[in-house]
């Protein structure tokens, strides 16, 4: 059953890697639309996106496929806890409007959706290790994961002293994702029985 140890890693190299193309037909259609390229190009790349957002999707489900009944079970448990997170954040965000929080835009609804699926994926992962090996153990097994609000935050505080620019949202996503890719890449590699 060498497949249920590889899972994890394979998911983690195919995600990362959809997720870079993705990334990279993003600055793609970015760099196309600002430059004046023509519509039919511009829509070619963009109609591109849905393959990484496919083979994202494939990535998921040979994770699925590669677990065995419990870890299935788990991560059903984690998918239907995250996408009801999303859903009432989503449902209560006009109604948060008049206290200040920005328009639901594009970025927002996707920081929302990948956001609660990381904090109740964190939230299980901490509570199932807590229960099975102790707090300590459970903190360190989920530490590399506090790496992604960790990053944005110390930008924040460290920008004044440094003076650098000011942090905006789509920096701070981009400091999230690389403290995601960061203890994704922890986990990847470390040795299965830590």
């Amino acid at each position: 059953m060498a497949y249920l140890k590889t899972a994890p890693r394979r998911y983690f190299l195919e995600f990362v890697g959809a997720a870079l193309f993705l990334l990279g037909l993003g600055g793609l259609h970015g760099y196309l639309h600002t430059h004046g390229a023509s519509h039919a190009l511009v829509t070619a790349v963009t109609l591109l996106a849905l393959i990484p957002v496919a083979l994202i999707g494939l990535a998921v489900w040979r994770l699925y496929a590669g677990r065995d009944e419990m870890q299935r079970q788990d991560m059903l448990k984690v998918a239907a806890a995250g996408g009801l997170m999303s859903l009432l954040l989503l449902m209560a965000w006009p109604f948060l409007r008049p206290l200040g929080m920005p328009d639901l835009s594009r970025m927002i609804t996707l920081v929302v959706l990948s956001g609660s699926f990381i904090v109740c994926g964190t939230v299980y992962e901490l509570r199932r290790t807590w229960e099975a090996s102790g707090p300590v153990r459970a903190i360190l097994r989920v530490l590399p994961l506090l790496l992604v609000p960790l990053l944005p935050v110390l930008y924040w505080a460290a920008a004044p002293w440094f003076g650098w620019p000011a942090l905006t949202f789509p920096r701070g996503v981009l400091l999230a994702g690389l403290g995601g890719l960061i203890g994704g890449l922890y986990r990847a590699i470390r040795p299965a029985d830590q």
